[in-house]
């Protein structure tokens, strides 16, 4: 959204910032119907500030990473019932563990994904919204011509793959009603 329509773009340094920015909301009495995250991932960590800090990006404790380990600090009353969030970084739908992991099929591996719970479930559960995320690669390169990220690849060091596919898949997970 851009400041005609009241939007603004924000920048951050830490992951606690972009919490305390999205907790806002109920404070400011507009609670968040939509939010896009463009980022680089890992398996169910989305990693902010990649290669800028000097902790490396697949550690947890990372200060710029989002993960199931500080999600919990989202509040859930500052997301309308019928939010939705897109994660556009790698990896937002794959468990920790899956990268350099291989399936048999694509059967198999979001049966996987269904057993555990991928950092897009949990932000659907700590949030309430509608959330779509990958498991796989998510390929940049249209945003050069004005459009979204796109699915890219399987496979890679912080990527499962698939004996049977070559292309990430996208997954939706809702959450259960608010209360």
């Amino acid at each position: 959204m851009g400041k005609k329509e009241g939007g603004a773009i924000n920048f951050v340094k830490t992951t606690s910032d972009v919490i305390r920015e999205l907790n806002k909301s109920k404070r400011d009495n507009d609670k968040i119907t939509e939010l896009s995250i463009f980022s680089h991932g890992t398996a169910s960590n989305v990693a902010f500030g990649y290669e800028n800090t000097r902790v490396e990006y697949i550690y947890i404790e990372n200060p710029t990473n989002m993960n199931n380990y500080n999600i919990g600090q989202l509040r859930r009353e500052d997301f309308a019932n019928n939010a939705r969030i897109d994660l556009y970084s790698c990896n937002s739908a794959s468990l920790f563990g899956f990268g350099e992991k291989t399936f048999a099929t694509t059967d198999a591996m979001i049966k996987a994904v269904d057993i555990g719970r991928s950092f897009a479930e949990q932000l659907s559960l700590q949030s309430g919204a509608r959330v779509t995320g990958v498991v796989g690669r998510t390929d940049y390169s249209p945003v050069i011509s004005g459009q979204l990220p796109t699915l890219g690849g399987m496979g890679g060091p912080n990527s499962p793959s698939v004996r049977d596919r070559s292309s990430a898949i996208r997954l939706n997970f809702t959450p259960t009603k608010k209360k």
